[in-house]
């Protein structure tokens, strides 16, 4: 997939704080991850039924994160 990152509107979480979180970035049928203290790094992209499914995973602790 060739995307210019640059053009995207990246977003992070109200919630992150100073020290860094993940933003992510729609683009077309496409969620685009990326690392915000190193916005040039390697950038994943999922279709939107994964990125879905990862914050199903996540909200329902499914991998029992917060224990």
């Amino acid at each position: 997939m060739d995307v210019d990152l640059a053009a995207l509107e990246w977003r992070k979480s109200s919630s992150s704080v100073d020290q860094g979180c993940v933003e992510i970035a729609v683009h077309g049928a496409h969620v685009m991850v990326r690392d915000s203290k190193s916005p040039s790094a390697t950038v994943l992209g999922v279709n939107r039924r994964q990125w879905l499914e990862f914050l199903d995973a996540v909200r329902t602790d499914e991998w029992q994160l917060s224990r």
